[in-house]
């Protein structure tokens, strides 16, 4: 089993040479991350990610700005006592489908700072270990 926790704290200011601060775009002030990962006996390995972070501005004048996002993750696939050389896995992305802006900045030109993220998606993968 390993846990990790983050959190990052930004505070990114810039002036213009009419003396105005500015916030940097992009970039979120709080940043909060969590990480587990574990398995049952060796038959099957979960891990499990989340991460939020707070508004951002998306341009240079700050007054476009994001609304805070979570992100939540989870991959169980079998362990080594199934096998040593296939995987099976299942992942799951956007769990509850909290996560709702992509690409940010995808075309700041026109206005159009930030895009739709993907819904909630399910994958399933095996793994074929060809060599040792």
């Amino acid at each position: 089993m390993k846990a990790v926790l983050s959190y990052e704290f930004s505070d990114f200011r810039y002036q213009t040479e009419t003396n105005a601060v500015f916030y940097q775009p992009l970039i979120p002030r709080h940043k909060i991350g969590f990480q587990y990962h574990g398995n049952f006996r060796n038959t099957v390995n979960f891990s499990f990610y989340a991460q939020h972070y707070s508004f951002l501005f998306v341009n240079d004048k700050n007054d476009e700005k994001t609304s805070p996002q979570t992100n939540l993750q989870l991959m169980l696939n079998t362990g080594s006592k199934v096998s040593e050389r296939y995987v099976a896995g299942l992942h799951l992305q956007n769990l509850f489908d909290l996560n709702t802006i992509s690409n940010i900045r995808a075309n700041a030109a026109g206005g159009r700072y930030y895009e739709a993220a993907s819904p909630f998606g399910v994958n399933l993968f095996v793994q074929v270990r060809i060599f040792k």
